[in-house]
């Protein structure tokens, strides 16, 4: 990715905070610019990651070396993060075996509908809670459809959907089929 992306990005973000009758201030650029700078530079680096379970349980990336993670971002709102999780489920049988975990994080503000969400959808997954978007934000940009995939050594790969996800995978996974 060049710079194209970060052009478009303010160029979104501007005309978003137009249409809403505010002007856009400098600094109303630059955090955004930061985190998609970082977000761009992440590919290759090992990532480290703590947080908390849904259930209150500590939670450290590490525990997952040696198997290929998918983060999914997701809140009980968000309808594309929704549409993913059938998508997910099917990956997760087919290679869940050979080293395949998806890791939920939650960016809903309501644990206890989290909860609910989870139970409903039936994810089989950890989630972790990131109820003030800490994790969104540092590996996102913001945007939750964009997601990270870590190699089994830890280190970032990214998708942009389903299909780039499929073909990852399915070279991460090559030879190792059922």
């Amino acid at each position: 990715m060049g710079l194209l992306p970060v052009i478009t990005k303010m160029e979104t973000m501007e005309k978003v905070w137009k249409d809403a009758g505010n002007e856009m201030r400098l600094e109303s650029y630059v955090v955004p610019l930061r985190r998609y700078l970082d977000f761009l530079r992440m590919p290759g680096t090992v990532i480290s990651l703590s947080g908390t379970t849904m259930d209150g349980k500590p939670f450290d990336i590490e525990q997952y070396r040696g198997k290929v993670v998918v983060f999914h971002y997701w809140a009980t709102w968000c309808a594309p993060c929704i549409r993913q999780i059938p998508v997910l489920t099917e990956l997760y049988e087919k290679y869940g075996e050979q080293g395949f975990v998806v890791l939920g994080i939650c960016y809903d503000n309501e644990l206890e509908r989290a909860l609910e969400f989870v139970e409903r959808h039936e994810l089989r997954w950890i989630s972790l809670f990131d109820k003030d978007w800490e994790i969104l934000n540092r590996f996102s940009h913001g945007n939750s459809t964009f997601s990270v995939l870590l190699d089994r050594e830890g280190k970032a790969v990214f998708y942009s959907g389903n299909d780039e996800l499929r073909e990852k995978l399915a070279e991460l996974f090559a030879g190792k089929e059922q």
